[in-house]
């Protein structure tokens, strides 16, 4: 007897003859099966078992109507919990329980459709952002890792035998909504620290500034992973929540545990910091607290209190508000805005790859792409005064060097000797020849 396995279903042999075996789980878990044969050829045998197990989709498994979206979703996360990190399940669980169940958790499973899913995607595009602070729809990268997250728990349905194909599958993201980013520039930056020397929480504001860090790992800093001797912080840990409590991790990926160089005056303000942390410990008569983002009672600052705390300085200072995740795109554009190299860039924000962190912040060079368009042409009309090039060697493009080159002709028997001055343009900026 030979076998052969599709799935769940199990194909076999006997007496010359196929038969074959699917068994599925209903709504409560239990395990069922059903069967069929003879069938002259194995092709035979597998097809019938795919009719018979369409069938069991479309008819409805025992009890398998009553399974909501919200109810297989909430159980499908108890199982993925246990094989992922822990601040991987939290992300899943905040993508679950704040974007999508409240969208589609009342409709049955097997109902779910593409213009379900569709219709939830358009409406966290354009609405989808949650708290006081919400107003307008998310990121596209946002939409795109809440879809990721159901095409996964739909992906395990369809293995279980749930459902009969994942109605997340191919479905595209309207980019029509994609909202407006309110990206600091770098006076705006600077006004902000700046304005918060007097804050207790200022070497909080200013190590931001300088490490565009991520919410979750400046909460998750700890003062043993900074060198103040050496200028240095370490990226160890991340803190984030589910929705219901703070998880603490490691970085998803190598690239994100990094160790970072900071400059002379944010050390000064982490050892002010530190100073006044264990003045108040030894008031209160407890131990110094072991987070840098602390508050001076001793508890670790929580990320509604983090972000309060900054939409408060940011209002103080009289900025244009922006989301505490744009002081990392603000930092972000300043350096590349500054021709720090992108692998550099890439490496202080935790990117994989210098490319990922060019085509993810092109979009916020508009003061870069200005700058290249009036130095190109402060040039172009520093050579030409009414249609007739100059002759001047200087350079209006720093580096940039042009060279006068000579040119002697012997024109007759007088020997006169002519130069022609030739102005070689800058490296790149090459004339246009027609054919």
């Amino acid at each position: 007897m030979s076998n052969h396995t599709r799935s769940t279903g199990q194909i076999h042999r006997r007496d010359g003859r196929w038969h074959w075996r699917y068994q599925y789980r209903d709504m409560a878990g239990k395990r069922r099966g059903i069967s069929g044969g003879p069938c002259d050829t194995k092709a035979e045998a597998a097809d019938a078992m795919a009719a018979a197990r369409a069938a069991l989709v479309i008819a409805g498994r025992p009890a398998s109507s009553a399974l909501t979206v919200a109810d297989y979703l909430r159980r499908w996360h108890e199982h993925y919990a246990a094989r992922v990190k822990p601040t991987t399940a939290a992300a899943a669980r905040f993508d679950l329980e704040a974007y999508i169940i409240p969208r589609i958790g009342g409709i049955a499973l097997i109902d779910l459709t593409r213009a379900s899913v569709r219709a939830m995607l358009d409406d966290l595009a354009a609405n989808g952002r949650t708290g006081v602070n919400g107003v307008g729809g998310l990121s596209i990268k946002s939409v795109r890792n809440i879809l990721g997250t159901l095409h996964g728990a739909l992906r395990d349905a369809v293995a279980d035998d749930l459902i009969a194909s994942n109605p997340a599958a191919e479905v595209r993201i309207n980019r029509t909504h994609r909202p407006v980013r309110r990206v600091w520039d770098r006076n705006n930056l600077a006004a902000f620290v700046a304005s918060t020397t007097a804050d207790e929480y200022h070497a909080i504001w200013r190590l931001v500034a300088v490490t565009g860090m991520r919410r979750g790992e400046l909460l998750g800093v700890r003062w043993s992973d900074i060198d103040l001797l050496a200028g240095t912080v370490r990226i160890e840990q991340s803190r984030v929540s589910d929705g219901r409590q703070i998880i603490t991790s490691t970085p998803k990926t190598r690239a994100g545990r990094r160790s970072l160089a900071i400059d002379a005056g944010t050390v000064d303000a982490l050892a002010r910091l530190a100073n006044t942390q264990d003045d108040a410990a030894r008031r209160l008569g407890i131990d110094p607290p072991e987070l840098v983002a602390s508050l001076l009672d001793g508890r670790p600052m929580s990320i509604d209190g983090l972000v309060d705390r900054f939409h408060i300085a940011a209002r103080r200072a009289g900025l244009p508000r922006c989301r505490f995740h744009d002081l990392r795109h603000t930092v972000a554009t300043i350096w590349l805005e500054d021709g720090v190299a992108p692998h550099i860039v890439a490496g202080r924000l935790g990117h994989a790859s210098a490319s990922f962190t060019q085509s993810t912040y092109a979009e916020y060079l508009p003061n870069a792409d200005r700058d290249a368009a009036n130095r190109y042409g402060a040039w172009i009309d520093s050579r030409c005064a009414n249609g007739v090039p100059t002759s001047s060697n200087s350079s209006t493009l720093g580096d940039t060097h042009e060279h006068s080159i000579a040119l002697e002709s012997n024109n007759g028997a007088g020997g006169d000797t002519h130069e022609h001055e030739v102005i070689v343009p800058p490296l790149g900026f090459e004339p246009r020849t027609d054919d």
